[in-house]
């Protein structure tokens, strides 16, 4: 959950803009592997993005139906 609050707060521009992150686990992660994180935003209003999310490690879903309200 971590590495997806980091991935949305990189691309927002500071850990500020998070405003609301929930995820369901699918699997467990393992260290040293690269976790990627891909999402799409769903909606724009009142200055909130809604972005839907997941993560893959080793091309497993390890999270998925991620949803991450950020502030622009």
């Amino acid at each position: 959950m971590a590495q997806v609050a980091r991935a949305h707060t990189d691309a927002a521009g500071g850990p500020e803009k998070l405003k609301r992150l929930s995820v369901q686990f699918r699997g467990m992660g393992q260290l040293g592997e690269e976790i990627v994180v891909s999402g799409t935003i769903e909606e724009l209003r009142d200055g909130i993005a809604t972005v839907h999310s997941e993560a893959e490690q080793a091309g497993h879903r390890i999270i998925r139906n991620a949803v991450a309200e950020i502030a622009d």
